[in-house]
C-alpha cells in the first residue's frame, strides 16, 4: 500500500540520518562549528544561545554571535573531560572545577557534537602519547650513546694509561742499554 511504502521511506531517512552522524571525520572535527545553548553558572540558571567554533582541532572557543567578534570564552580540549550525553538535546563536560552543560536544537546535532569532541580529544591523547614515546626513544638514545662515551672514554683512558705505561717501561730500558754503553767523543 502507499501509505506503508511512504513510512518505509521515512524510516529509511530516518535510519540514514542516525548512521550520517555516525561518521565523524577528522578534518572536518578539526573546525567544527555551530550554535548550541549554554547554561549560565549564574545564580539564576538562564540559556544563552553562543556560537562554537573548533580551531585546528585544538581549542575550543565560544562567543555571542557567529562572526566570533565578541569572544565570551576558550578553552583547550586537551584539558577538558569527554562529554557525555545528559538527555536527549543536553550533554556536559568539565574544565578544571566548572562543569559545562550545553543544549543542541536536535539530538542528532547533539550526538554529533559529543562525537566530534570525543574524536578530538582521543586524537590529541594519541599524539601526545606518540610525543612522550618519542622523548622516552631520545631519552634512552642519549642514555645509550652517553654510556657509550663514558666506556671509550674510560677505554681511552685506559689505553692512553697503557701506552703512558709502555713508553716509560721503554725509556728505563732504553736508558740501561745506553748506561752499559761506551760512548765515544
Amino acid at each position: 500500500s502507499i501509505k506503508e511504502d511512504k513510512e518505509e521511506v521515512k524510516e529509511d531517512k530516518e535510519v540514514k540520518e542516525v548512521k550520517e552522524t555516525e561518521e565523524v571525520t577528522y578534518e572536518e572535527a578539526k573546525f567544527y562549528e555551530g550554535f548550541l545553548s549554554k547554561k549560565s553558572k549564574n545564580l539564576i540558571s538562564t540559556w544563552q544561545k553562543r556560537y562554537f567554533h573548533i580551531l585546528e582541532g585544538k581549542v575550543m572557543i565560544y562567543s555571542a554571535q557567529k562572526d566570533n567578534s565578541e569572544i565570551k570564552g576558550q578553552f583547550n580540549l586537551e584539558q577538558i573531560s569527554f562529554p557525555e550525553s545528559v538527555d536527549e538535546r543536553i550533554f556536559k563536560f568539565r574544565l578544571e572545577e566548572r562543569e559545562f552543560i550545553l543544549k543542541a536544537k536536535t539530538e542528532k546535532e547533539k550526538d554529533k557534537w559529543i562525537k566530534v569532541i570525543t574524536l578530538l580529544k582521543e586524537k590529541l591523547l594519541e599524539l601526545r602519547r606518540e610525543q612522550e614515546d618519542k622523548i622516552e626513544r631520545f631519552d634512552s638514545f642519549s642514555r645509550k650513546r652517553d654510556s657509550t662515551k663514558i666506556s671509550k672514554s674510560t677505554n681511552n683512558e685506559r689505553q692512553s694509561s697503557s701506552f703512558s705505561n709502555l713508553s716509560k717501561t721503554g725509556q728505563k730500558k732504553n736508558k740501561l742499554t745506553n748506561a752499559g754503553k761506551v760512548t765515544e767523543s
